[in-house]
């Protein structure tokens, strides 16, 4: 009979039996004997049946101050933006307007009842007042001494007044008995009227080099034999005193149309002198000294301003500035300052002359090249247009007028300017 072998498992009973998913012992025996490898170390099972934590519910409390909190977001934010649009505009409105009054203070002329004083202090330059009569023209006139050294006795022009007539100002000379151009060369006065012939009142703020060439300038036989009107129109006492001598005027003005040197030489030395009174006058330009600027305008308009000084009136055969001059109302007498940089008075009502016409189209091909005319030439010609029609005078496209609020210059803003707009704009914000 055949006895089946041994199991190889003995029978266990249900106190020993280990479940196959129940854990390893701990005890010492099963750690010796089941323990893994050195290599190997334990790790931590997750258990894969763990469900994750549910979401935790919001309250209705929660909610609720949630939205508060966005409103106010949103109220903060709306207030900066209403801030931004009323804040932004204001300040850049008062940075150009200061920027472009600092640039060019006559540009806020609308704001005052007076025409502006130019932004030089015109010191010694007469723009066209009323004089009385000339006196003795021997005691009057104080020659220039020819000399190089800064103790001459060279007389500058004393300080005058540089405000601008008033409108209503009236000459004793009328439109009536006014000389024509004389047809025979007249007597003219000897010494003929010079510029600066009365004390220069910033003379004494020149430097020495500049000094010395005033002298020499105004004293040498170069520039006296050309007679000027540049300089004797804005700088001549005696010669704007003879505005209320009409007959000496005219005979004034014929003499610096009729030079004892010609025309072109005497533009060549005009040029030489602008060339080295940039020289030796640097500091004084750069300082702004009145007398120098206004000499070297006036050197550099000398062949402007001759041609506009001996201009004739064809219907009458009179210098139209002798005319202007006679006139019960000289207000045409402020176009000879435009290549100065010295404009019409916004209340002026000059007049539709021949002569005013005339003018106003010999500065339109010159004004591009004058800096003096490059500021004053539009805003005259429109006032012109205005009260003569809209062809009396040519307005240059090219050239800046105090309304023109498109050009650089009213609108140059500082870089500090806005950095202090900056600054100012993100602290009213971090207030808010």
């Amino acid at each position: 009979m055949f006895t089946p072998p041994p199991s190889p498992l003995p029978m266990q009973d249900a106190s020993s039996y280990i479940s196959p998913h129940a854990p390893i012992p701990s005890s010492s025996s099963s750690r010796s004997s089941l323990s893994p490898s050195p290599m190997s170390s334990p790790t931590k099972a997750r258990d894969p049946f763990t469900l994750a934590q549910p979401p935790k519910q919001r309250t209705r409390a929660d909610t609720l101050a949630n939205a508060s909190t966005v409103r106010a977001k949103k109220r903060s934010i709306g207030r900066k933006t209403v801030v931004s649009v009323l804040l932004v505009p204001v300040v850049l409105a008062f940075i150009t307007l200061s920027t472009r009054y600092i640039c060019h203070p006559a540009a806020m002329d609308v704001f005052s009842g007076d025409f502006a004083d130019p932004p030089l202090a015109w010191t010694g330059v007469h723009l066209h007042e009323p004089h009385g009569r000339r006196q003795n023209t021997a005691s009057a006139v104080v020659t220039l001494t020819q000399t190089a050294a800064v103790g001459s006795s060279v007389i500058f022009p004393s300080s005058t007044s540089s405000a601008l007539a008033s409108e209503s100002a009236t000459s004793t000379a009328t439109t009536t008995g006014i000389p024509t151009i004389p047809e025979t060369a007249p007597a003219l006065p000897t010494p003929f009227p010079q510029p600066f012939d009365t004390a220069m009142a910033s003379s004494s703020n020149m430097t020495t080099s500049c000094a010395a060439f005033m002298a020499n300038m105004t004293g040498t036989l170069p520039f006296r034999q050309c007679r000027a009107f540049s300089f004797l129109s804005q700088v001549s006492n005696e010669f704007l005193q003879a505005q209320t001598n009409i007959s000496q005027l005219n005979v004034d003005v014929w003499g610096t149309c009729n030079t004892a040197i010609s025309e072109d030489q005497c533009s060549g030395n005009m040029a030489w002198f602008a060339d080295q009174l940039k020289t030796d006058c640097a500091d004084d330009l750069n300082s702004r000294n009145a007398e120098v600027v206004q000499s070297l305008a006036s050197l550099q308009t000398y062949d402007l301003l001759r041609q506009a000084g001996c201009l004739a009136d064809s219907t009458t055969g009179a210098y139209c500035y002798v005319e202007a001059a006679a006139s019960s109302n000289p207000i045409d007498l402020y176009l000879y300052s435009l290549p100065f940089g010295l404009g019409l008075p916004a209340s002026a009502t000059p007049s539709c002359s021949t002569c005013a016409k005339s003018l106003m189209a010999l500065y339109t091909s010159e004004a591009p090249s004058v800096d003096g005319l490059k500021q004053t030439y539009n805003d005259a010609a429109k006032q012109q247009n205005a009260r003569c029609g809209s062809t009396f005078a040519v307005v240059a496209s090219s050239l800046p007028s105090s309304s023109d609020t498109s050009g650089a210059d009213y609108l140059r803003i500082s870089p500090g300017a806005l950095i202090a707009a900056t600054f100012f704009l993100s602290a009213a914000f971090g207030w808010l």
